[in-house]
């Protein structure tokens, strides 16, 4: 949720409460609020669950590769590495060891210079600054 919304939502459900507590509304009114009540607690929730499903996408994979490629298969266009390893680690990947910015770094690497970039099976490709995948169109390059 954006802070502004959540801001205002929270607002809104203080003030809610504060007319039910108040008794300063008539019983249609009480139930039209509780309602609302009830479609903001639901928003709420699931905002709160999105968020928890993003923050735990790539906590499943086991190789860094695998959580690299997935994170770039979601975002469907070229990213800097410093953005593909912050990527990869706010959603929850936690392989690797202790240093898993350090091995996300490393396997980047290895698969764009070293012995993973050879052959049909590398995953990944670089044009300047910024890495995809190696079946991408040059086209994703130029935003």
């Amino acid at each position: 949720m954006t802070p502004h919304i959540d801001t205002t939502l929270s607002r809104r459900k203080d003030e809610i409460r504060n007319l039910l507590i108040a008794g300063a509304v008539d019983k249609k009114a009480t139930r039209d609020l509780l309602d609302e009540l009830n479609e903001i607690y639901a928003y709420d929730a699931a905002s709160a669950k999105a968020t928890t499903a993003k923050s735990m996408r790539y906590a499943g994979y086991g190789q860094q590769i695998e959580a690299i490629v997935a994170y770039l298969e979601d975002e469907q266009e070229p990213r800097t590495l410093r953005e593909i390893i912050d990527g990869v680690l706010a959603g929850g990947y936690r392989g690797g060891g202790k240093e898993q910015a350090a091995g996300l770094n490393f396997s980047l690497k290895i698969f764009l210079t070293g012995a993973g970039s050879k052959g049909k099976r590398a995953p990944l490709k670089i044009k300047g600054d910024r890495v995809g995948l190696k079946g991408w169109e040059d086209e994703r390059w130029q935003s």
